[in-house]
Order: structure tokens, then sequence, then C-alpha cells
């Protein structure tokens, strides 16, 4: 795809890492950064949590500690946990998007006062502030203001609304989609592995949406026995992460439940193209 991305050497690799009877599987995910990139989260015996950097092609660009906060990339991975939630979890998702909210709300009432009367439009969005330096100081403001209030609204409103996205998701009962019938998917005995490969599981998913990027996997575990492979499909705007969801079941092979992005609710779909 236009990423770049192998999906026989990618799933070589994958499943070189979860043959190592040390390591344990959390789930693999596109960088969000530099096309091509991809994340791997799992645990070894021993070390603790781990991330490795795949290319599209299943070669290993660095390996560091999930705890790594500066070295080996671990700087970007601490900045984006800041501006997400501030270390602190669900709470800071709260914190910021309220936040968000409450800033948005003040450039309204801030552009309602700065908003010009009628017919003087021109003079004062395209005329340099004059007058002493207090005059001037307002002028230049209450300028900057009106050009770029909208901007800064635009902002605070939608960045609010990203970070409280799980938050609206749960409250408005969107649940992810599961298997209508589960009773028969329990997990694979210790020793004893799935059939089906992480690989084979994104291949069986990208061949039910042609052109589409793999966005990331979730293996089968105690809780939810499927593989669950995310997909930024040709129908949804460019963004981060795609939402359309497979599970597949990791016997088999065959698709479980395939829910498109472009087959939400109106709401969701609003919430997933923030």
């Amino acid at each position: 795809d236009k990423a770049g991305f192998n999906l026989e050497a990618f799933s070589d690799r994958l499943q070189q890492i979860q043959a190592d009877e040390e390591n344990r599987l959390f789930s693999a995910w596109a960088s969000g950064g530099q096309p091509g990139r991809y994340d791997i989260y799992l645990e070894k015996a021993g070390v603790g949590d781990q991330v490795i950097r795949l290319n599209g092609n299943g070669e290993v660009l660095r390996q560091r500690n999930d705890g790594e906060w500066f070295s080996q990339g671990g700087i970007f991975d601490t900045a984006t946990t800041l501006h997400a939630n501030l270390f602190v979890g669900d709470a800071g998702h709260w914190i910021i998007g309220i936040s968000g909210l409450l800033l948005a709300t003040n450039i309204l009432f801030g552009l309602k006062l700065a908003w010009p009367k009628k017919g003087q439009w021109r003079r004062i969005m395209m005329q340099w502030p004059r007058g002493q330096s207090a005059t001037r100081l307002y002028g230049w403001h209450r300028l900057f203001g009106l050009w770029l209030g909208a901007i800064g609204l635009a902002v605070a409103l939608f960045g609010g609304l990203l970070s409280l996205s799980e938050p609206m998701e749960d409250g408005l009962g969107w649940e992810s989609p599961v298997p209508s019938s589960i009773s028969d998917l329990i997990p694979a005995a210790p020793g004893r592995p799935y059939l089906v490969t992480p690989g084979q599981a994104i291949g069986t998913a990208l061949q039910l949406y042609p052109g589409a990027e793999f966005s990331g996997l979730y293996p089968p575990d105690d809780e939810e026995p499927w593989y669950t492979v995310r997909l930024l499909s040709t129908d949804e705007p460019e963004q981060k992460y795609g939402k359309t969801a497979v599970l597949i079941d990791p016997r088999s092979g065959e698709g479980l439940v395939n829910q498109a992005a472009v087959g939400y609710p109106a709401g969701r779909r609003l919430v997933n193209s923030l």
C-alpha cells in the first residue's frame, strides 16, 4: 500500500516475535508519525513491557522499554501521553476535555465582545490600530482575536471533544462490536497457540477492504478470544488510526464481525472523525 506495507514480511516478523516463549504480544499499531512505521507492544519475561519499532518490511528499527521516557524515541510517546491525559489516565482525558470546552466558551464570549458593528468591519479588520498606546493595544488584541478566533475556537472545541471521545462512547452506549455467539471461542491452552497467526488475521481483514491500510491489531486474550484488526479504509477520512474493525476467529481465520467505519451511527461517525 501507499505506506510501504509488505504484509508477508511484516507477518513473518510478528510470527517470529510471538513464537518466542518469553514474549507475550499485547498489540501492534501504526506509529501515527512517519508512514510505514509500526509499534509492537509486548511483555518479555524477566524484562518487562517492551516496544519494538518495525518498518513496513518487518525490519526492526529499534527496541526500548515501554517505560522509557526519552531515549530510543520514548520522548515522542512521553509528549503524546502528556498532551493526551497528563499522565493520569482517564481523569486526564476529562481534565483536558473539559478545559478545552471551557476555553471554547471563553473564545465565543471574546468574539461576541469584539464583534464589530455594522459598517465597521473593513476599518477594524483591514487597518492598523491607531491612537494612544492603550487604545492601540486594545485594537491589536481585537484585531488578532477576530482574525484567529475561529481557528482557536475550532482547535479548542474539537480538541476537547477528542479528549472526551472515549468517555462519550461509553456514556452513549457505543460498544465495540463483538461476535453474536462467543460461547465456543475458548482461549487456547498454554503451549498450544492458535492456528491462525497475527499476519493471517491482518491479511484476511485487508482482503475485505481492498486499498485499506493496516492500523492496529489486538491478539486473542481471555476476555476477547478473537483477533481484532483495525483498518483505515478508503471510505474514511485521512487520520491517524482507522475505525474500521474486523474480528477474526483465531481457529479458522474466518471473519466473525465486519464493522465498516461508515456503518456506525451518525453521532459515532462524528466522534470518529475527530
